[in-house]
């Protein structure tokens, strides 16, 4: 929830959203799904340590540009980012 108030406060600020899929109060495709209800343009990389076929499938259809499988190095992270933002 805090980082849909940081988000509605500065979006015009912020190229990429990187979100976790498993988070207290609200999980990732909750949070991205309101994201895109804000901003349905924005970039959005989800991450995940269980990622299965229908989290990916769902997470296509909210548009998400890129899901990394954790862990990940911070190379594979800025290869994606620089990737969606290219």
């Amino acid at each position: 929830r805090e980082a849909l108030e940081v988000y509605e406060a500065n979006g015009a600020e912020i190229a990429a959203v990187l979100t976790d899929m498993a988070m207290p109060n609200m999980d990732g495709a909750a949070m991205i799904a309101k994201l895109r209800t804000i901003d349905p343009k924005l970039k959005i990389v989800a991450m995940s340590g269980m990622i299965n076929e229908n989290q990916s499938v769902d997470l296509q259809k909210l548009g998400v540009e890129s899901l990394l499988p954790k862990p990940f190095t911070a190379e594979k992270l800025l290869k994606t980012l620089a990737e969606i933002l290219s």
